[in-house]
This record gives C-alpha cells, structure tokens and sequence, in this order.
C-alpha cells in the first residue's frame, strides 16, 4: 500500500511541477487559452518504463559478476522491483489524470 501512496504523491507532484512550468513557459504567450490542456496533458509512458527496468537489469550482471559490476550492489536486489512497480504507478496515474482531465475541460470550455 505504500508504494501506491508514494507512487500518487509524485503523480501529484509532476502535475504540480507541471503547472508551474506551463505558467511560466506562456508568459506573453498567444497561448493563455490553452494553458490548462497543457498542464493536464503529463502523462509519463514508454521512457519511463524501460529506465525503470535499469535497476533490475544491474541486478542480474551483478548476479553474474559481482567484480564486473561493483556499482549493482546488494541494495539493487532489494529496491529494483520498486523502481518497476513505482513506475507502472506513476504511469497510470498521470494516465488517469489526462483522461479524467481533458472531458473536465472540455466541459468547462462550452459553459
């Protein structure tokens, strides 16, 4: 359950830091209009997964020779399969967070 938690939180903090760049990438822009699509559109996808397979993939040349990879120590063992599943995590969620978003504004948009 807290790798759920902590995969929301910084869903939440990437939309947060999304907004912020946005607004700051739009100042005197012709694009005032479109500011709020841009910030919801963050979804994280196919780069995310494969560096979030990094870990696991350390794991096993360390595995295999442990002085060849000095850097994959034992620590890798235990968190890579945190790195993968915080990352499926943050994918759907900010996944979620486009797809509940853009009928949201859609709708604003028409009042």
């Amino acid at each position: 359950m807290t790798i759920l938690f902590v995969g929301i939180i910084l869903s939440l903090i990437l939309f947060i830091a999304r907004f912020g760049a946005v607004c700051l990438a739009t100042v005197r822009s012709q694009l005032t209009e479109e500011k709020a699509m841009m910030t919801v559109l963050l979804t994280r996808g196919l780069a995310a997964a494969v560096l979030a397979t990094l870990p696991l993939q350390y794991v096993a040349k360390y595995i295999a020779d442990p002085t060849k990879y000095p850097e994959a120590d034992p620590i890798f063992e235990r968190l890579a399969s945190y790195y993968i599943n915080l990352a499926i995590i943050v994918i759907l969620a900010t996944a979620i967070i486009a797809t509940v978003g853009v009928p949201v504004l859609k709708r604003r948009a028409k009042r």
